[in-house]
């Protein structure tokens, strides 16, 4: 196990030194938790300087500032004078060549990856920044942000338990996901008999665009999808389909699959899904066996449910929805975090 956990700064009242407060005692009982052991990582923090935030840190104009790392908050900009401080905790951390690095704090995040979300950034494994070495990254909550807000632990926990998974190897592996998309009809009618047929559950999530339906993805397992699109922005028309009856079987092809005796269909708030597919496509949901975010909500009723968060917490994905930019005007207007 090579971890390495870093913090921010030490907080003014840690008169035995770092790392040596309540709120560390907390944080290594809850490592304890997660399995890993206090004694086997290494701990650090970006600056050694005592403080009572990362204001101390920043300053409010850009100019003059560090300026490859973007506002840790509105209007606060690392000063310059850390700079080398900076350069030798990267110096450290190339020593060091730890398999992961815990990161806890925006600080600390903002420092390994030029990051300064750390709502987005929570419990998905990352790169560090070249400067480090590029070492993966794993971002939780500060242990005194938690004790704060109680209701945060148990994040922290399955965050901690998920460092632990990860501290076995050094690389970055992510999931290997097969997508199908733009298919013809044709993809639609072999895609059925090659994954759809053998499939016992099905995994179904609807985008729209008030009050069309834009696109059906539909999952017959954890590793490969089809999405269906319904509208096409590029064309003027907005239809994705050449003709009315191509997009009359496409929609056969969607309640053929939602309505598949034996199968067990679920999703995501699906209760939007299913209503919506209802009034406007008159298509049931005849086999909806289950809903995640009413599951999670039942397990863990204080977190939050959105689809996001809940990748967060079970999954290695990326946090998708920032990994691209998309028109105003090809948003979905599905809320799949309320």
């Amino acid at each position: 196990m090579s971890i390495l956990i870093l913090a921010d700064f030490p907080s003014l009242n840690e008169a035995g030194g770092a790392f040596t407060n309540g709120y560390w005692k907390y944080f290594r009982a809850q490592l304890r938790r997660a399995g890993i052991s206090p004694e086997d990582c290494t701990f650090m923090n970006v600056f050694d300087q005592p403080a009572g935030s990362f204001y101390a840190f920043t300053q409010q104009d850009k100019r003059g500032a560090l300026t490859a790392f973007p506002a840790i908050a509105r209007k606060a900009y690392l000063r310059a004078e850390f700079g080398p401080a900076l350069h030798a905790l990267y110096t450290n951390i190339r020593r060091i060549r730890p398999n992961i690095i815990i990161t806890c704090g925006e600080l600390a995040l903002l420092a390994m990856t030029h990051q300064s979300k750390l709502k987005f950034a929570r419990g998905r494994v990352t790169t560090s920044i070249a400067s480090c070495g590029n070492v993966k990254v794993l971002p939780v909550l500060h242990p005194r942000a938690v004790l704060a807000e109680i209701k945060q632990e148990p994040v922290l926990l399955m965050d901690l338990m998920k460092a632990k998974r990860q501290s076995s190897f050094p690389e970055v592996i992510r999931p290997q996901r097969y997508l199908h998309l733009r298919p013809t009809l044709e993809d639609l009618e072999d895609f059925w008999q090659e994954f759809i047929l053998p499939s016992s559950a099905l995994s179904v999530d609807i985008e729209t665009k008030n009050p069309l339906i834009t696109c059906v993805g539909i999952a017959p397992s954890p590793e490969r999808a089809l999405v269906i699109p319904f509208y096409n922005g590029e064309v003027p028309s907005g239809n994705y389909w050449s003709t009315p009856r191509e997009e009359r079987i496409a929609w056969k092809f969607v309640e053929r699959c939602i309505n598949f005796e034996g199968k067990r269909v679920f999703g995501q708030n699906f209760q939007y899904d299913v209503q919506y597919l209802w009034r406007f496509m008159g298509i049931p949901a005849k086999s909806w066996a289950d809903d995640t975010m009413l599951m999670h909500h039942a397990l863990q009723i204080e977190m939050d449910k959105g689809l996001g968060f809940l990748a967060s917490i079970y999954s290695e994905e990326l946090a998708w929805k920032f990994m691209h930019k998309r028109r105003v005007a090809d948003r979905s207007t599905k809320k799949e975090d309320e």
